[in-house]
């Protein structure tokens, strides 16, 4: 089983060698490297270009965002399976794929992460012990540095450009509702991962999570009844799935109450 890991990064060369000394350093032999630079002025390049014999492809070009880039990755890579680990990001030692991979069997696995604070606290983040409608109906999201992806579900919908912040929260959260793919916990802690860049902006990522969950937008091409068929197709036994299958109707009749309204609005 091939592992792909990609990295992101842009202007950020002070980081960038301990991931990339990570990523080398791992001791699981197929895996596949891929570093997408943003066009960098800090030095970037040559950095990457001194250890391009360890690394399967790179390229250094100005691109459209964090989510263009990582599509730019996805679209070259031919690995099994596919996890990010962007600039500063690290495995939390070099065995970490040799563990990961005989427990590789659903669609999203993800382990647990270290999250470093620009303080240089660190906190263990777990994630649930189950993935619901109702977790990212309440705006959670799983730490994308621990988790593995089937890399034909990455491929078949490759991340939401239009979204600067939650474009994994946002594809995550589709694939759930919309394709049924799998989630299933590793219990194990991948990466420490830096909470310093982009995703640190909580006030941004509300408002883009907000956005997500205004389903006449985010499903704007899937009817609303058949979204909410979607959902009840999924095991509700649970009050916690009642709970998110109540609250997503009351976010579709409110789209539907004041779609007039915002039309009239606009013109």
């Amino acid at each position: 089983m091939k592992i792909t890991i990609i990295t992101v990064t842009l202007n950020n060369r002070d980081y960038l060698e301990q991931t990339i000394r990570s990523v080398i350093d791992q001791s699981y032999s197929d895996k596949e490297y891929i570093v997408i630079d943003g066009g960098s002025l800090d030095g970037s390049k040559g950095l990457i270009e001194s250890y391009a014999a360890h690394i399967d492809y790179w390229v250094s070009e100005r691109d459209n965002g964090i989510y263009h880039a990582m599509n730019k990755g996805i679209a070259v890579a031919t690995g099994d399976y596919c996890l990010f680990l962007n600039a500063g990001d690290v495995f939390v030692d070099s065995s970490v794929l040799d563990r990961a991979k005989p427990l590789l069997n659903a669609d999203f696995m993800y382990g647990a992460a270290y999250v470093v604070e620009p303080n240089k606290t660190k906190s263990l983040w777990k994630g649930p012990l189950q993935v619901t409608p109702l977790f990212f109906m309440q705006r959670f999201s799983l730490c994308h540095q621990s988790v593995f992806t089937k890399m034909h579900v990455l491929k078949a919908r490759p991340y939401n450009e239009s979204y600067q912040v939650v474009g994994d929260y946002e594809q995550m959260f589709y694939e759930l509702i919309i394709n049924k793919r799998t989630f299933r916990r590793l219990e194990m802690v991948i990466a420490d991962f830096r909470r310093d860049g982009i995703s640190a902006d909580d006030y941004k990522a509300d408002l883009e999570k907000q956005k997500v969950l205004e389903a006449f937008r985010y499903f704007g091409y899937i009817e609303h009844d058949e979204l909410l068929k979607r959902i009840s197709q999924l095991k509700m036994g649970t009050r916690k799935y009642a709970l998110a299958l109540f609250f997503l109707r009351l976010i579709v009749d409110g789209a539907k109450t004041l779609a007039p309204f915002r039309s009239k609005l606009g013109k």
